[in-house]
């Protein structure tokens, strides 16, 4: 196997990895690892349109979709008619959708330091 694709798979393998833990960690709010992502784009920019939303995560319509129902129904989100354009959803972040974030934040630290605790300062910068 080359280098190229050794390096590939160990990163597949440590996102699946990441994803597993997520998953475990996330349960407690009854939320998957393929939902987080949608409140932290939020969480850097509430009042996003549902599409934006899918463009910025670069995740197809129909998936976005799915994922901001499902999130609306946990009371994490809400959906609102654009005043803009009546066809359009603008999507914000509910308080238990904010009460989250630490959380969320945490879990995303301790990936952070994991994945990069064993490289130096000048590694870590190149």
């Amino acid at each position: 196997m080359n280098e190229k694709a050794t390096i590939a798979r160990w990163i597949s393998v440590i996102h699946r990895q990441f994803q597993i833990y997520l998953n475990r960690e996330l349960k407690a709010y009854d939320i998957h690892s393929s939902e987080y992502i949608y409140l932290v784009n939020l969480y850097e920019k509430d009042g996003v349109s549902q599409e934006q939303l899918s463009a910025n995560l670069f995740i197809n319509k129909s998936a976005a979709a799915r994922a901001i129902g499902r999130l609306e129904k946990l009371g994490c989100i809400k959906r609102i008619r654009s005043s803009l354009d009546s066809r359009a959803y603008l999507v914000t972040l509910t308080e238990k959708g904010l009460e989250m974030q630490g959380f969320i934040k945490e879990k995303l630290m301790y990936r952070s330091k994991t994945l990069s605790h064993d490289f130096t300062e000048e590694q870590f910068e190149r």
